[in-house]
């Protein structure tokens, strides 16, 4: 697996807290969630101070609530998706809910509420942006919620401390404590890392670690004993593993889920019920890395990466979904179509090839835009050299016309095809040169020199390469480029008797470094400074002038 992104609080706890309300326990989990069942899911990209900005917090917020809806069986009406929250908007959301929760109480009804959040984490409490929750508050707020069972999922670093609040001890791995006395009324704490542990997110899956195998496992892939429900011991089981082996040879090391019980009563907690939705069964001869794509959404449902020899069932919303399945070099694009409580088999005979997308150094396929436009406008410096001393000697103005302090404007328009993230072809126009000189009466009071204008002006046409850094989430993006091609020169002479022109053919090199900030993915401005080196024109006693010089400019960038 490539190398993940690292961050200091990135992934963390899941924590599953179900409360009694009154004796006796009434088990919820061992049928179809009830009417009365609420999900409230919270993502923030946002860093705190000393953090970096999250990548993929809020989609893994987007994907756990579709998942909820999906196959948790949901309604749609009573799940709630709150992203980039303020710590008082957190708190409202969470006193909301609980409203809606005491109506059902007051009337004696059986509730259950999941509650997820993926963001920034301390060791005690959860970071939103440039505030805090500490996470003693947080479960204080959890714990007061007027239901009959209460799931909550924390993906963010240390906050395996959410389960030390009320003493409880991290255990070393899964076999240290059974989940087969789990019922409806205690407290388990699944923590995706343990309290003193850092998480790590990975571009290659485009999200968490923890919560990437979580979904899985919910979705289906988790379901050991094959009766169509992803228990919480079959939840756990599968990502602790996934997820161990999945960060075990990174740079910061391995992460260990872990889980603490304190129930009563017996009976599963059961998460999800994928045999109730449709589902897409990859056969057990199928290997490779495969993603599953909605087709009218162009959304991403799923991605698994499957060995030999088993067979995984994944639910799905019903409707058309394109298939992609890579074994190696090998790409294949399948098409299937479910339907409601329906299994349709993956056929790879029926699949067609496909070929690679072009990927980064990583090995990562880049999936930003392909294609830019850039016009830019700015000056050059145009150079005096001895083809421009011998025009002074002819008595001619140091700097004449739209020449100012020895600066001419500049107007560059590029072409960029991103060969990968870090890498790009360009084309690109660039006016080179344009320069006036003048002599004249008004310089000349004596009416000894005879008024005349001489100008030239020069173009290129380059072929470049461009080395880009993007950074911030592809929002400012450094880059470096150099070029060459033909160049095209035109000369200007005027006086009394008339006016001559001629035309100089040659070449042009290039080199320019600047930057683009893409306040949207595909409009954006940009600054750049440069050297231009062309040597064009001629004059009869052998001086050439370089048409180049050093350039300023500002512009505008068009990505799609």
């Amino acid at each position: 697996m490539p190398g993940p992104v690292i961050h200091s609080s990135i992934l963390g706890v899941l924590g599953v807290v179900a409360l009694q309300l009154s004796p006796p326990p009434t088990v919820i989990g061992a049928g179809p969630p009830a009417e009365a069942a609420y999900a409230l899911v919270v993502g923030s990209n946002a860093a705190g101070e000393g953090q970096q900005e999250l990548r993929y917090a809020e989609r893994d917020a987007r994907a756990v609530a579709a998942v909820l809806r999906d196959v948790g069986a949901y309604p749609a009406d009573n799940l709630f998706l709150v992203l980039r929250p303020t710590r008082g908007r957190l708190l409202a959301a969470v006193a909301a809910l609980r409203e809606r929760l005491s109506e059902h109480a007051r009337r004696g009804e059986q509730t259950q509420v999941f509650f997820y959040y993926s963001g920034h984490a301390r060791a005690h409490a959860l970071t939103i942006g440039r505030e805090e929750l500490a996470l003693s508050e947080l479960r204080q707020e959890i714990l007061g919620l007027p239901s009959t069972l209460t799931i909550v999922v924390l993906d963010a670093c240390q906050s395996g401390a959410f389960s030390r609040i009320k003493g409880a001890e991290p255990t070393a791995d899964f076999s240290f404590n059974s989940v087969a006395r789990l019922n409806t009324a205690g407290l388990a704490v699944i923590a995706s890392s343990a309290s003193a542990e850092l998480s790590q997110e990975s571009d290659d899956l485009t999200g968490s670690f923890f919560t990437h195998h979580l979904l899985l496992a919910l979705r289906g892939a988790g379901d050991a004993n094959q009766d169509g429900k992803i228990s919480l011991d079959e939840a756990y089981r599968y990502t602790y593993q996934r997820t161990l082996t999945g960060t075990a040879a990174t740079a910061v090391g391995a992460q260990h889920a872990t889980l603490e019980t304190d129930l009563r009563g017996k009976g599963d907690v059961i998460l999800t019920r994928p045999a109730a939705a449709a589902q897409i069964l990859v056969p057990a001869a199928v290997h490779g890395r495969l993603l599953f794509q909605h087709r009218p959404s162009q959304s991403v449902v799923a991605e698994l990466d499957k060995a030999r020899g088993e067979a995984v069932q994944l639910a799905v919303p019903a409707g058309p979904y394109s298939v992609l399945v890579r074994q190696g070099d090998d790409l294949r694009e399948c098409e299937v179509t479910t339907a409601p409580q329906a299994i349709v088999t993956l056929d790879l005979a029926a699949c067609r090839r496909s070929s690679l997308q072009i990927s980064d150094a990583k090995g990562t396929a880049w999936q930003g835009p392909r294609w830019g436009l850039e016009l830019a406008l700015g000056l050059i410096a145009g150079r005096s050299d001895a083809y421009v001393d011998e025009i002074r000697q002819f008595d001619f103005s140091r700097f004449g016309g739209n020449v100012w302090l020895g600066l001419s404007h500049h107007l560059a328009l590029t072409a960029s095809r991103a060969q990968g993230r870090h890498f790009a072809v360009t084309l690109g126009l660039v006016e080179l040169d344009a320069q006036d000189h003048d002599r004249g009466d008004a310089d000349h009071p004596d009416n000894t020199t005879t008024p005349a204008h001489f100008g030239w002006s020069g173009y290129g046409l380059g072929v470049g390469v461009r080395g880009t850094l993007p950074l911030a989430r592809d929002r400012f993006i450094p880059y470096a480029q150099a070029s060459v091609g033909p160049a095209l020169a035109f000369t200007r002479w005027q006086d009394a008797t008339g006016t001559t022109s001629d035309w100089f053919l040659g070449y042009h090199l290039g080199a320019k470094a600047g930057a683009a900030v893409m306040p949207w993915r595909s409009l954006g401005f940009l600054f750049e400074v440069g050297y231009y080196h062309a040597p064009l024109i001629q004059n009869r006693f052998g001086q050439t002038h370089d048409s180049g010089g050093a350039v300023i400019d500002v512009g505008t960038r068009y990505a799609f």
